[in-house]
């Protein structure tokens, strides 16, 4: 019987827009926090960065819930963004993968990922009938 591996936490934390005064001006940045602890019985391994700074250029972000289905045609509302950075994902779904064409990404039901990306072409559809994916989109 093959070993189930337990991801035991993974704990992704984005904080928006912080606003930190620089020399009398203010300075956009995007504070990332991400942990990964993986635990089967025969290893360990535990996985941090704490408060990564990514500065922006621009003030902008989108958010959403949105319900995928199993067509290939299903790009996310993406309207403020114009040049994304860091995005995060979220299945919300329990019984259905949702698959992303154009990023190359598969998330098993209640997978979350965090990732940068390089432009807002999104399209994504699930293995079998339709799932609720969460989604926030940083501008760069």
């Amino acid at each position: 019987m093959m070993k189930r591996y337990l991801i035991a936490m993974l704990a992704l934390t984005l904080v928006g827009i912080a606003v930190a005064v620089c020399a009398g001006t203010a300075t956009n940045a995007l504070s990332v926090t991400t942990s990964l602890q993986v635990d089967n019985g025969e290893f360990k391994l535990l996985r941090q960065v704490n408060n990564y700074k990514v500065n922006q250029a621009a003030q902008a972000l989108d958010y959403g819930i949105q319900t995928t289905t199993n067509s290939v045609t299903n790009s996310l509302n993406i309207a403020n963004v114009t040049v994304p950075h860091y995005c995060f994902f979220r299945n919300l779904d329990e019984t259905n993968v949702a698959i992303f064409v154009t990023l190359t990404l598969r998330l098993e039901p209640g997978d979350v990922a965090v990732l940068p990306v390089a432009n807002t072409n999104m399209t994504t559809y699930t293995t079998n009938g339709s799932t609720k994916l969460e989604y926030f989109i940083n501008q760069k």
